[in-house]
């Protein structure tokens, strides 16, 4: 690779996990120490570098307290973590639709206006799902993990 010996970090804005996992065993074959910093495509089971962080814009809904029962049938369905936020967002786009049609005439007009007025108490991924003005979910903010010895993933920021 084209990684200096004088490269601390190296940031890997990927969509492609497994591609970033061989990407950080080609630099450990070379003998390179940077450490790999991920977007939130690399938050994945398909990435383990130990020492590496992903970001995500999203918490690890294993660890709120509540969510046991969802997580239990969650798994039973689905393979990847990656599918809780979108999870909430079709909660928010759903009940704003139902909103809008409950006077049998619902225009994307309504809808939009309505999910702008959205309240999720308690969503799953640990707080109360609302909307800002400009449409940003409100009090958001991007979590970092630090990927541990075994590849599981620990909250560091």
């Amino acid at each position: 690779s084209k990684i200096g010996d004088d490269i601390d970090v190296v940031y890997l804005p990927w969509q492609i996990a497994a591609n970033a996992q061989i990407f950080g065993q080609q630099m450990k074959e070379q003998g390179k120490s940077a450490v790999i910093f991920g977007s939130d495509g690399l938050d994945s089971g398909d990435f383990k570098i130990p020492g590496s962080y992903v970001s995500a814009f999203a918490p690890d809904i294993r660890g709120i307290a509540g969510n046991a029962a969802f997580i239990r049938g969650y798994k039973a369905k689905f393979v990847s973590n990656f599918g809780p936020p979108s999870y909430v967002a079709t909660q928010a786009a759903i009940g704003a639709i139902l909103k809008a049609c409950a006077d049998g005439d619902a225009t994307r007009a309504e809808v939009q206006r309505l999910l702008k007025r959205t309240f999720i108490p308690k969503s799953i991924l640990g707080g109360n799902l609302q909307f800002t003005k400009r449409g940003d979910v409100k009090g958001s903010k991007f979590y970092i993990f630090k990927v541990q010895a075994n590849g599981s993933k620990k909250l560091v920021g």
